[in-house]
């Protein structure tokens, strides 16, 4: 058996950082006749050795599905849950537990987190990468906190983009469709030179939203704005000596949406992203040493009424500092070090003398990969995150209970990943592998401070939603069991059956107060661990493993069981979580396609079980919904006019025509779309 650190692959290592672009992907894959990644360990590995269950999405793949958006092409794959509520926003999940803002999903650009921390989720519609730019994308399920840190708890999406140091490549893309839909968008990837290289990309699209989008006057949300983003990114690339790398990026992204928000209710959001990042990497005579520096930006406004009206602000930006450094010590053993600091801060309020919420944390990480025997390999990491909260100054006594002494608290927490792998012959994989993960609380979690007016038989009435200084992280828990194996030189099959425990879960405030007064100054409402739940499940999947057949195909199976145990609704339903009855218990994917000459045809299909929606008209009423299962059909044809230009055809839940309720968002229409793209 190969050992995980594969000498083909080191030779052409340029970082050792789960971002890293150096390595050249297509040529590793076309060597091992399978995805080679660093997403699990941080070091280079073969897919099928990696100590994790993966998915890794080349560019191949990615060309060939009906997608506007990365969660779109996410959808296809077992274990991987999407919602789509509106025509911009969807959620992901890995193995259940979706939510609106899925807090659990940790998801990175070239190593750089694109989850925002002010409420603990990813816009996927603001992602600031076009899909014509990305090298591949790697799913990693189950809790990955000894790599990648807090939050990564029921997995990681890791999106590598194009290295222009080993390709070079110009391309612009038009789209027109249904709703009003268009958008244009151009990628370029050069060498200027022998040792530098750039890389670039900008985007504009506009569409209408979705005509059920606002369900009336049952939502008292006004807005029926379109969905508009525009999103670019700039990375220079160096080779300052033999031995030394740096790069340089910036992006930008502005997105206007409407979205379900994390209480269920519709509400018009305005999001502007920045970041800055550079990163150095060196291959010194203790092994690759790599450091980087990033800063995310984040404004995003919210309006639960209509659109840029009753705005309420949130300003995130947190920065990051990262050292690591991978070593080969003999032939058996791979090592990583790592150290991470991180500084966060929110102001949410409308009054700049409530204080701004903020938090240090500071990290260590380790991961010993040993090959025992010829067919046996034992990989650990572990990583302690130990966290310092503050606030500048204490919320409005109107607003909240808690003062500026309340924040000041330290939390410290630690994570695991061991696994084992065996290949007991060739081309057979069994994984046994256990996890904690450490989901830290928000920053509006922590410190929102925030009045508004709800109705009731007397009147309107002011009352304060808060965040709760106290609240703990919640911990995750996981085992799991997989094998994997050819059939023959034509297919492949996976299977994982596997148990999620998740204690404190962290949830959204109920519509019953959690305070009343004279103990706090209004009724107030608190974000509050509520208890304890876990999920049981089975993976399933069955994929052509013949590159060189015309034809492709992948079928897959999901099952999941969850079992709540949870303190809220135990009288009554008045806090927005039923994980029991809203996740479904099936869901079944296949995918079948063709390629010939110059013609390329690919058609989806997935069945998603019953299960329950949970609606918040308006504040205060919540309700259940009961979904019927489903059948989603999706479908893309591509012609090649020459080699440089090709035009598509697109159909993206063609089978739910004007509207159809999957979800608790609005009723989610077909959406239909052609593209034309031109390569230089």
């Amino acid at each position: 058996m190969k050992t995980v650190l594969l000498g083909s692959v080191a030779a052409l290592v340029a970082a050792a950082s789960a971002s890293a672009q150096s390595i050249d992907y297509a040529t590793m894959q076309d060597m091992f006749g399978e995805p080679v990644t660093l997403g699990a360990t941080g070091a280079p590995q073969r897919a099928s050795e990696v100590p994790a269950t993966m998915i890794i999405i080349t560019r191949e793949d990615i060309a060939r599905f009906p997608a506007l958006d990365i969660a779109d092409i996410l959808g296809r794959y077992a274990g991987v849950d999407v919602d789509r509520y509106t025509r911009g926003q969807a959620d992901v999940s890995i193995r259940g537990y979706n939510q609106p803002y899925n807090p659990r999903l940790l998801v990175l650009i070239d190593g750089r987190q694109v989850y925002l921390d002010h409420y603990a989720y990813v816009n996927w519609s603001a992602l600031p990468v076009q899909l014509d730019e990305i090298q591949q994308i790697e799913v990693v399920k189950g809790p990955q906190a000894a790599l990648y840190g807090f939050n990564a708890v029921s997995g990681v999406v890791n999106i590598i983009t194009r290295d222009p140091s080993q390709d070079e490549w110009a391309s612009v893309t038009a789209s027109a469709g249904s709703g009003e839909y268009r958008e244009a968008s151009g990628v370029f990837g050069r060498q200027l030179g022998e040792r530098f290289a750039v890389r670039a990309s900008l985007g504009a699209g506009k569409a209408d939203e979705f005509d059920g989008g606002v369900r009336g006057s049952e939502e008292g949300y006004t807005a029926n704005e379109p969905w508009d983003r525009v999103r670019g990114a700039l990375e220079l690339q160096g080779q300052l000596t033999d031995s030394i790398r740096f790069s340089a990026e910036a992006t930008y992204a502005h997105t206007i949406q409407t979205e379900l928000l994390p209480y269920y209710q519709l509400g018009y959001t305005d999001t502007q992203l920045a970041s800055y990042k550079g990163e150095l990497e060196a291959d010194t005579g203790l092994g690759l040493l790599s450091a980087r520096v990033y800063r995310n930006d984040a404004y995003v406004g919210y309006s639960t009424t209509s659109a840029q009206s009753d705005n309420i602000p949130f300003d995130n930006s947190v920065t990051v500092g990262q050292l690591q450094l991978l070593s080969k010590v003999g032939a058996n053993n791979t090592l990583r070090f790592g150290a991470e600091y991180r500084h966060n801060e929110l102001d949410p309020t409308l009054s700049a003398s409530d204080g701004v919420t903020e938090y240090d944390v500071a990290s260590l990480s380790a991961m010993w990969n040993r090959t025992l025997t010829a067919t046996l390999e034992a990989t650990g990491a572990v990583r302690f995150d130990s966290l310092s909260l503050s606030r500048t100054a204490s919320p409005n006594p109107a607003l909240s209970v808690f003062e500026q002494a309340d924040y000041d608290r330290t939390i410290e927490e630690f994570g695991y990943n061991f696994a084992l792998v065996w290949i007991p012959a060739a081309g057979h994989t069994v994984r046994a592998s256990t996890a904690r993960g450490v989901q830290v609380p928000s920053l509006v979690e922590f410190g929102l401070a925030h009045s508004t007016r709800v109705s009731t038989p007397f009147g309107t009435i002011p009352v304060g939603i808060s965040g709760d200084p106290s609240i703990e992280p919640a911990i995750v828990t996981a085992y799991e069991l997989a094998y994997e194996t050819g059939l023959g030189q034509s297919a492949r099959f996976q299977a994982a059956l596997f148990r999620t425990e998740t204690a404190d879960y962290k949830g959204i405030f109920g519509t019953a107060p959690d305070l009343l007064p004279p103990a706090a100054p209004t009724l107030q409402f608190l974000f509050s661990n509520q208890g304890d739940t876990t999920v049981n499940g089975l993976e399933l999947s069955l994929e052509d493993a013949n590159q060189a057949d015309a034809w492709r195909w992948r079928l897959s199976a999901t099952a999941l069981d969850v079992e709540d145990d949870l303190t809220v609704n135990q009288v009554a339903f008045v806090y927005p979580v039923d994980f029991e009855a809203s996740t479904p218990s099936y869901r079944l994917k296949a995918d079948l396609g063709w390629t010939q000459g110059r013609w390329s045809l690919d058609g989806f299909a997935s069945v998603t079980d019953e299960h329950t929606a949970i609606r918040q008209a308006q504040f205060g009423l919540i309700t259940r919904e009961a979904i019927d299962s489903q059948i989603e059909l999706s479908a893309r044809a591509a012609f090649a006019l020459t080699d440089q230009l090709t035009v598509e055809a697109n159909a993206a839940q063609l089978n739910y025509g004007g509207g159809e309720r999957v979800n608790a968002g609005p009723e989610l229409e077909s959406r239909l779309w052609a593209s034309v793209t031109a390569s230089f």
